[in-house]
C-alpha cells in the first residue's frame, strides 16, 4: 500500500484510541505505543500458538470459538447466496437491548436478540422457529441480563 496511506491508518488508529472511554482507566491503551496495523510483525504478535496444550489458560475460550464458527459455516454461510443489500431491520428494546432480523438469500430469517446490560429486559420479538445459540436466560418476550440468543425459520429449517 501507499507510505502515505499506511501512515492515515496507524494516525487514524491513535485517534479511535483516544476515544475510548474511562481516560482515567490504567488499562486504556497507550496511543503512542499503538501497533503499526500494517506491520507484519503486528499481524504475527495477534497469531493464536496453536502448539498450546488443550489444558492451558484459553483452551475453554477456543473450543467455544470453534464452535460459532462452526454454527456460521452450518447454519449461515449456506444461506447468504442471493441475500440483498439492506437485508437487516432493528428493533431497539431497551437502552442497551436490540433484536436485529436478516432476510437471508435463501428465504430464512435469522433471528438475534442480544440484551448487554445487567437488567432483565421484556418486549423483545420472539425467537423464530429454530434456536440456534442461547447464551444466559431468554424467555419468548424477555432476555435476562447479559444474554443473546440466535434463531432461525423459513426455508431450510
Amino acid at each position: 500500500m501507499p507510505p502515505e496511506l499506511r501512515q492515515d491508518i496507524l494516525e487514524g488508529r491513535k485517534e479511535e484510541l483516544l476515544k475510548t472511554p474511562e481516560p482515567e482507566d490504567p488499562r486504556r491503551p497507550d496511543p503512542d505505543a499503538t501497533l503499526d496495523p500494517c506491520d507484519p510483525a503486528s499481524f504475527q504478535a495477534a497469531k493464536l500458538n496453536h502448539s498450546e496444550t488443550p489444558e492451558e489458560p484459553g483452551a475453554e475460550w477456543r473450543a467455544f470459538v470453534r464452535e460459532l464458527i462452526a454454527l456460521r459455516q452450518q447454519e449461515i454461510v449456506p444461506r447468504l447466496r442471493g441475500i440483498g443489500g439492506h437485508s437487516g431491520s432493528y428493533i431497539k428494546t431497551g437502552p442497551l437491548a436490540v433484536c436485529v432480523t436478516w432476510a437471508m438469500g435463501d428465504g430464512s430469517r435469522l433471528r438475534l436478540r442480544l440484551n448487554l446490560s445487567e437488567q432483565a429486559q421484556w418486549g423483545l420479538p420472539p425467537p423464530e422457529s429454530r434456536l440456534l445459540r442461547r447464551e444466559g436466560e431468554a424467555g419468548p418476550d424477555r432476555l435476562g441480563p447479559w444474554s443473546l440468543d440466535f434463531s432461525l425459520s423459513g426455508t431450510g429449517t
